[in-house]
């Protein structure tokens, strides 16, 4: 086996086993907060008071957790008191330029010297979030983020309480717009409850608030000189129309993604269908024609699209320079040797002295090894040159050729059509897929209508790579031709038939075993030469090409180059722009 493939191998192993290591120590704990109750309190100074409480349920051993507060210019956090219920405890408050983080370190024992393992403990935060409330000329605004998407963890049930100086004239959002929430008045307390929320996910109150509830002068909040009533309904009422139009969209577009599958069907209904042909032959025992190998290969192989040579048509090629003497065939069978015969070069077409050339250039002393060969192409810059050239050549052959003969054997609109179908049907499917992405996960349809995407994606791609036999068509005259190969093929394949009619002379097992090649069949005429006519299998040059497993090396000559080869981003805020929210975790 590989060295390189052994050392990658034991590398995989080995960092396998470090994250297996890795996680099993992380799965040593765990914790959660069962819930979450949030009191906010609105000053006539246009102060908030924030009580927070978290239930904390640990699994294993911690030593605490942690609360961080966001910060805008101008939000200041004071009075910050922490209460603990089901531990002993320490905190310390460490102030940023955008952030407040507090610490709160839990013990098991009054001392402060064990940590605390497999308890439950309730955490309450109390401080005053000054410049969070906003007066404008016409009203104030509240607009804070009651869960932020920084929590490590989820919720599995929040309450807020937010009290107001009164309820009248308030008027509130509860954002993201789809968030399934509930909400009560208790005279001038609005109550929000929810379900759980995951980490990543936010949940936020906007609320106007007349003026009236506030004093003449409020040095706690922040002053907007512009009037805020009519920008703020604004911003609310484009939010909910932009994601309302987007569940419609998510809802329409996966609808009409699957519809469009109709376009390939009919496709293929209308270009696809062969047309009938007179021939009714079973089997042809004689090559329906004198074709070149290579183009049978590319019109009739089975390996690849009709029009297009595979590595059997190359291998063709070279059998029948050997069969017809310009490839001499030496060495042994492990490492098998040809020598290029120069003086019977004459005359060749210009595909065949281009293949002759890429042999020529591992050639020694007018030798070519394909065991060394094979050794040069492991160099990554050979590889490349060779797959360059070969490719090429290959090519060349194609359009100079095939394509020329093409539109007389097969009919490519079918395919085409679909093939630009496949191409489009991508494209739309992925732009689908990144807007679904960056759009509010609570948006109805979005996820269903990601993963409908990403299946059309997976649709297109399948039918991207389809062989042109799907949705493309052969001419009469080409149905017939390749019906004509594909039942010479059949009698190949056929040992009972070869056997009833076996060729009479090595030249015809020559020509059957180079076509069966182009064919994909080489297989079952060599097991067939070799017991119905050993005598022609033992004495000719093309005997000993396969003797020595000259398909299977040259094989390998091709898969060694092509593996080895490179070629192979202060007014009223938007949506979700509350203050407070931030996040927390545990450690």
């Amino acid at each position: 086996m590989n060295k390189r493939i052994i050392g990658l191998s034991i590398i995989a192993i080995l960092l396998l086993s470090s994250i297996s290591v890795i996680s099993a120590a992380d799965e040593d704990r765990s914790y959660s907060i069962e819930k979450g109750d949030i009191i906010l309190t609105v000053g006539s100074l246009g102060d908030l008071y924030v009580s927070e409480f978290y239930q904390y349920k640990f699994d294993g051993e911690f030593n605490g957790v942690y609360r961080d507060i966001p910060l805008k210019p101008g939000e200041s956090i004071s009075n910050i008191n922490i209460t603990v219920d089901g531990a002993y405890f320490t905190y310390k408050v460490l102030n940023f330029n955008e952030s407040t983080t507090i610490r709160v370190y839990l013990y098991s024992d009054e001392a402060h010297t064990q940590p605390i393992k497999d308890t439950t403990v309730t955490i309450n935060y109390n401080y005053i979030h000054d410049g969070v409330v906003k007066i404008y000329n016409d009203v104030g605004e509240l607009q804070y983020k009651l869960w932020g998407e920084e929590w490590d963890v989820d919720v599995d049930s929040l309450t807020a309480m937010v009290q107001f100086n009164s309820s009248e004239g308030i008027e509130y959002w509860i954002n993201p717009y789809f968030l399934k929430s509930s909400e009560t008045w208790d005279g001038s307390i609005l109550t929000i409850n929810t379900g759980k929320l995951e980490s990543g996910e936010y949940l936020e109150l906007r609320s106007i608030i007349p003026l009236n509830q506030f004093a003449n002068e409020t040095p706690y909040a922040k002053i907007v000189h512009e009037n805020g009533y009519e920008t703020i309904h604004k911003i609310q009422d484009d939010y909910e129309n932009s994601i309302k139009f987007n569940e419609t969209l998510y809802t329409i577009i996966p609808i009409l993604l699957l519809l469009s599958l109709i376009i390939p069907l009919r496709s293929y209904l209308k270009h696809g269908r062969e047309p009938k042909i007179d021939y009714i032959g079973e089997y042809e025992r004689e090559p329906p024609s004198d074709l070149p190998p290579l183009f049978v290969n590319a019109m009739f192989g089975k390996d690849d699209d009709v029009g297009y040579c595979s590595d059997k048509g190359f291998q063709a090629v070279i059998m029948d320079l050997i069969d017809r003497g310009i490839i001499e065939i030496n060495g042994s069978e492990d490492n098998l040797i040809f020598k290029i015969k120069y003086e019977n070069v004459e005359g060749l077409e210009e595909y065949e002295i281009k293949f002759l050339a890429i042999l020529e250039r591992y050639a020694e002393e007018g030798e070519v090894s394909l065991k060394e060969m094979t050794k040069k192409l492991k160099n990554r810059t050979e590889a490349d040159i060779f797959e360059e050239i070969y490719k090429d050549t290959v090519k060349s052959y194609e359009k100079e050729y095939v394509k020329p003969e093409l539109e007389k054997y097969f009919d490519n609109e079918g395919h085409d059509q679909i093939t630009m179908y496949a191409l489009i049907l991508i494209v739309a499917s992925i732009i689908v897929i990144i807007i679904a992405m960056f759009s509010s996960p609570q948006v109805p349809m979005t996820v269903m209508a990601r993963m409908i995407a990403l299946g059309t994606v997976a649709i297109g791609v399948i039918l991207l790579t389809l062989n042109n036999r799907y949705g493309g068509k052969w001419t009469k005259y080409g149905r017939e031709e390749s019906k004509k190969w594909e039942n010479f093929s059949k009698f190949l394949k056929d040992f009972s038939l070869i056997k009833e009619h076996p060729p009479q002379s090595v030249v015809i097992w020559n020509k059957y075993l180079i076509y069966a090649t182009a064919l994909g069949d080489a297989k079952a005429v060599e097991k067939a030469m070799k017991e119905l006519s050993p005598e022609n299998y033992q004495y000719n040059d093309l005997y000993r090409y396969n003797h020595y497993h000259g398909g299977r090396a040259f094989s390998t000559v091709m898969s060694t180059a092509s593996s080895h080869s490179t070629s192979g981003s202060d007014g009223a805020g938007g949506v979700g722009g509350g203050s407070g929210g931030g996040g927390g975790g545990a450690f």
